[in-house]
């Protein structure tokens, strides 16, 4: 239907704590907000990306206190979160809710978090609840985006109402660092913006 600006993170965050999607700024590029306790959102943010059900979407969470509701964190884990968050670094946990888990298309029981070093990103999962979807605000396979204009020519010709919080153009810098931690086993599953030491792995 359309993209409907929004000026304010309070307001980004009534939304999508009334299911809608929000296209909001990260430290990395534009991504899209859904709150990941309702399932129809989530249903919706699949859909309109056209993303495979067995590509699991990743969360932002306002704070360490926030991703600990949902992920439980090895003393390996925790050592890289204390280090790198908030920052650009994804870890794939184990979830503490295989339902949760599930809802956002992971079939192993692990979710996919970080703790934003953007702020506009950390304070509206603050308001939504904690937690928000941090996938990418285009369509499966698409460039990531970093203008305003990229956001609008990704999702105005769908059928549904994205709203979003403009902020210009962002830098353009290599997406978020994914680390999968398996008790006291590491793997980089894709290199973006941190580099883990490797003492660390």
């Amino acid at each position: 239907m359309s993209v409907v600006a929004v000026r304010s993170v309070q307001s980004a965050a009534q939304h999508l704590r009334a299911g809608d999607l929000v296209a909001y700024p990260t430290e990395t590029s534009y991504g899209l907000g859904a709150d990941p306790t309702t399932k129809k959102a989530v249903e919706k943010v699949f859909s309109i990306k056209g993303r495979a059900k067995a590509k699991p979407l990743s969360l932002i969470a306002a704070s360490f206190a926030d991703a600990e509701r949902y992920v439980r964190f090895s003393p390996k884990a925790l050592t890289i979160a204390k280090k790198y968050w908030p920052g650009p670094l994804t870890l794939i946990l184990p979830a503490k809710s295989k339902r949760t888990a599930g809802r956002l298309g992971s079939r192993d029981g692990s979710l996919a978090i970080r703790v934003s070093s953007g702020k506009q990103a950390t304070t509206i999962a603050a308001l939504a609840g904690g937690v928000i979807t941090a996938t990418s605000a285009n369509i499966s396979s698409g460039k990531d985006s970093y203008t305003e204009r990229a956001v609008v020519e990704a999702f105005a010709p769908l059928d549904e109402t994205i709203f979003f919080l403009e902020s210009g153009t962002l830098p353009r810098v290599l997406p978020s660092t994914i680390v999968r931690v398996l008790d006291t086993t590491c793997t980089v599953l894709r290199q973006g913006s941190v580099r883990i030491l490797s003492s660390l792995l």
